[in-house]
């Protein structure tokens, strides 16, 4: 059973808007959370550097594109669907590939790297 009310401490609220939508704001915190602790406090992301990104179009996966670009991040994405290749794109990543091709060659050649 949940408590009607409890006490929180300030530091660790979220504000919302009035007419925010409840469920919709309660799902912030699993995908931006979530992404804004793997990039800044897992892998210490550095600007300039790459990011390469997984089901980049999932939520935790549209949470790393954006915030990636915010830190400054150049942002490989990869997805299964071609269509979601092209939303990929829409959503800031500078390169986005489909991983069931050959998309380690396909980087390569997009970022012009010999090996």
């Amino acid at each position: 059973m949940y408590a009607e009310y409890t006490a929180v401490d300030a530091d660790k609220l979220v504000p919302l808007s009035e007419g925010t939508d409840l469920i919709e704001a309660g799902a912030m915190p699993v995908t931006y959370f979530t992404a804004y602790h793997m990039l800044h406090n897992v892998v210490r992301a550095q600007k300039d550097k790459f990011a390469l990104i997984y089901a980049s179009t999932g939520g935790v996966g549209t949470a790393l594109i954006q915030l990636a670009k915010e830190a400054g991040l150049k942002v490989i994405a990869l997805d299964r669907k071609d269509e979601k290749v092209t939303q990929a794109l829409k959503l800031g990543a500078d390169f986005a590939f489909n991983s069931t091709g050959n998309w380690v060659e396909e980087v390569k050649k997009s970022l012009k790297v010999k090996v």
